[in-house]
């Protein structure tokens, strides 16, 4: 059997950490697996059959996908890399639920790609090796970029708008901002890795799996899913709310049940 010194994340011995972790939190990962069971099965049911719902779908899809490595990862006790998942989780939230209640936004959203293929254009274009701009007309790119811009009125729309528009800007302004601390490896975040008598004396930087806090992890996860959940059944006027009710009142109740002071 590998050790996590001989390879970290990958060696066999993390085995018994996902073991450990599954038996701390057992709650947390029944009810994100039958909740993610629920998700599952409700796919066929949404139709789409114009470019909101088909946008909404495959944001709903992508939101999914994230949740189900959120599960993977914190079972393997990979804090930190489920906190850039949840990054990503609360970008789709806000990108789903903007498109879902706003036929304009979706609109928006999906020709927003094109502002955002001119700006990457315009940085390689003033940042780019000769090597790699070597048989590219990017100027002739560019002019096409910029006339289906205008033709179009192609404004820029940013995660600050969806999230406005999507009614979550309280989750842009708190949540959002901490998790990019670690999808950026801010020092405010890598500094669990460094450990010494004082900010200014650096003694041993360390590597290991982590366990504590999964269970608000998960709980992020799952919040952003519901909401998420909510809004897709809504758009499709799926027969869904008492469901998806009695699972928000599950995670709520664990989560009063894990601020109590445990014995000992």
């Amino acid at each position: 059997m590998s050790t996590f010194e001989d390879e970290g994340f990958l060696s066999t011995s993390m085995d018994e950490w996902s073991r450990a972790c599954l038996g701390q939190y057992p709650e947390w990962f029944v009810l994100c697996r039958e909740f993610n069971r629920y998700c599952v099965q409700l796919l066929p049911k949404l139709a789409h059959n114009n470019r909101q719902k088909h946008l909404t779908v495959a944001l709903f899809l992508r939101l999914l996908s994230l949740f189900e490595s959120s599960i993977i990862l914190t079972e393997r006790c990979m804090v930190n890399e489920t906190k850039i998942q949840l990054r990503a989780m609360m970008e789709t939230l806000f990108t789903l639920k903007a498109v879902s209640i706003d036929e304009t936004t979706a609109e928006r959203y999906y020709y927003n790609n094109i502002w955002e293929k001119r700006e990457a254009l315009r940085r390689y274009k003033r940042y780019g090796s000769d090597d790699l701009l070597k048989g590219l007309d990017l100027d002739k790119r560019l002019e096409e970029l910029n006339g289906v811009i205008r033709q179009k009125r192609i404004v820029q729309l940013t995660t600050k708008d969806l999230a406005e528009k999507a009614g979550l800007s309280d989750f842009y302004v708190s949540a959002y901002p901490v998790l990019s601390w670690t999808a950026h490896s801010n020092v405010i975040d890598i500094g669990q890795y460094i450990h010494g008598e004082s900010d200014e004396e650096i003694e041993e930087v360390s590597w290991h799996p982590l366990m504590e806090g999964v269970d608000k992890l998960l709980l992020t996860a799952m919040e952003c899913t519901i909401i998420g959940l909510q809004s897709v059944t809504e758009l499709f006027s799926l027969d869904a709310a008492e469901e998806i009710e009695k699972y928000s009142q599950r995670y709520h109740k664990l989560a009063v049940a894990n601020k109590k002071p445990r014995d000992g």
